[in-house]
């Protein structure tokens, strides 16, 4: 059942993608593309993440605009960048709200739900861990996360940041403010990538790193297992 049906918060539905268990049971992970939407990559971690137990989807976060309605979830090729600058960011967390209820009410989900952004995806998983009572969250070069870094007062789960030292979308200043902020709460740690970009952890990204790739990923996984798979 690779795309759902989810149920929005103003009474329509929107897609999502969504990859299961072999058991169809286990927590719940919300995946949150950045702008390029669901590409073959965000497939490839929902497959994963499924296969190690979680119950992965990823909603469809440009559902609003025309064109983007149209853009297959599962078919081949490359997805074109949306031009994030149009992006409602608090429309986009309204979507991930509704995703956190379709997962509280799927079956076989263990009632435990973690959020992992992408850049864009990042920004809102942030605001999820403010706003919501998911258990963790994991954020990859949150675009734009310094304009919501306040929000910070706010979040009791645990939080990891992957941050890429060169982020072409992001500055060093950025970057050693959001690490100088988050260090003084003991439920977010921050690991700086030296000489990684946006997207490193992207394998169809230009800014691909798989060093820093698989660091991340190592680190990712053991931290969601930690929360949502034990106990």
């Amino acid at each position: 059942m690779p795309e759902v049906l989810i149920n929005s918060l103003d009474g329509s539905c929107f897609r999502g993608y969504a990859s299961l268990p072999a058991n169809n049971r286990g927590p719940g992970l919300i995946v949150v593309h950045d702008f390029h939407g669901i590409n073959s990559s965000i497939r490839s971690f929902c497959h994963g993440f499924s296969q190690a137990g979680y119950i992965a989807v990823c909603p469809a976060l440009f559902w609003r605009h025309n064109n983007a309605e149209q853009t297959p979830l599962t078919g081949p090729g490359k997805i074109s960048a949306f031009p994030f600058k149009e992006f409602d960011i608090a429309a986009g967390e309204r979507s991930l709200l509704a995703t956190l209820a379709y997962l509280r009410g799927a079956h076989g989900c263990s009632g435990k739900i973690g959020v992992l952004g992408y850049g864009l995806g990042g920004k809102l998983a942030w605001l999820m861990a403010a706003h919501s009572d998911v258990d963790c969250v994991v954020i990859y070069y949150g675009m734009g996360l310094e304009e919501v870094l306040d929000e910070v007062r706010e979040i009791s789960c645990p939080v990891m940041l992957h941050l890429a030292e060169n982020d072409k979308f992001s500055s060093s200043l950025i970057r050693k403010k959001i690490v100088s902020v988050t260090k003084h709460y003991d439920n977010i740690s921050a690991f700086v990538y030296p000489g990684a970009e946006y997207g490193f952890v992207m394998p169809e990204d230009a800014g691909f790193c798989s060093e820093a790739a698989s660091v991340s990923t190592l680190r990712t996984k053991d931290f969601l297992s930690e929360i949502l798979l034990r106990n």
